[in-house]
Order: C-alpha cells, then sequence, then structure tokens
C-alpha cells in the first residue's frame, strides 16, 4: 500500500466507501458477505479463513477477487477500517492511544502505531494534537 497523507479523516472513509460500492452488484456477494462480516468485527481477530468462510469461497479466490474487483486487498481495506474508527476516537475522545488500539483491533499499541502512521502519515498522538489544535482555533474565531 502506496503511503499516502490522511490526515484528514476522509480520506479513508471515502477509500472504505468506495470498496463498498463497488461490491453492490449481486454478482458479488460473496465478497459483500466477507466485507460486511470484517465491518461487523474490525475489532477482532481476524484471518483470511474465517472471511472466506463467511464468503464460501477459498482463501486464495477471496483474495484474488477481493483485489480484482477493489484494486485493494482485504488485509488493506481491514487496517482503513480500522484507522478510520481509530481517527474518529482520537478526534471524539481522550482514550488512551492504548485503549483505542484495543478498542479498534490492535492488541500491540506499537503495531497500532506503525500502522497508523504508514496509512496517515501521521502518528497517532500527532494526529490527536493536530485535531486538538484544529478544534481551539475553529472555536477561537
Amino acid at each position: 500500500m502506496a503511503r499516502q497523507d490522511f490526515a484528514n479523516r476522509d480520506g479513508i472513509d471515502k477509500k472504505v466507501t468506495r470498496v463498498r460500492e463497488e461490491l453492490r452488484d449481486g454478482a458479488l456477494l460473496p465478497l459483500r458477505k466477507a466485507v460486511e462480516y470484517l465491518d461487523a468485527h474490525f475489532d477482532q481477530s481476524l484471518t483470511l479463513d474465517l472471511l472466506a468462510g463467511r464468503a464460501k469461497l477459498s482463501v486464495s479466490r477471496l483474495a484474488h477477487r477481493f483485489k480484482e474487483e477493489t484494486g485493494a486487498t482485504l488485509i488493506e481495506y481491514l487496517t482503513w477500517v480500522r484507522i478510520g474508527h481509530a481517527q474518529r476516537l482520537l478526534a471524539e475522545t481522550d482514550k488512551s492511544c492504548q485503549k483505542i488500539a484495543d478498542e479498534v483491533g490492535y492488541n500491540n499499541q506499537s503495531y497500532f502505531s506503525r500502522a497508523f502512521r504508514r496509512v496517515v502519515g501521521i502518528t497517532p498522538r500527532q494526529f490527536r494534537r493536530r485535531r486538538t489544535t484544529a478544534k481551539g482555533k475553529a472555536k477561537s474565531k
């Protein structure tokens, strides 16, 4: 996945929405079932085996068809979903980064921070600081 600056939360939300829209076709129902399960259980430990079972496809077939239809891998999509939720929690709550990492499915805060930085371009703490600074400036105007 190419590193892109998604400090603006809309960037990830647009990617997730695009994938969901691309899977609306009835012929893509197996892929949609996997994505719906992933969307509902992103905070849990997920495997390609589990998602393939939900889609009633082999792991290789699910991975291939998903990439072919969306241009992203399932792991990229899962990461976008998790990081999107993390961005909302960072912007809207004062929960610790460790607590947020746990809530979005990362059991290792260091790995969460690396994944966040890879997708967003900044660390979770920097993201929160920028959001807090932006809110303060908006309130003072």
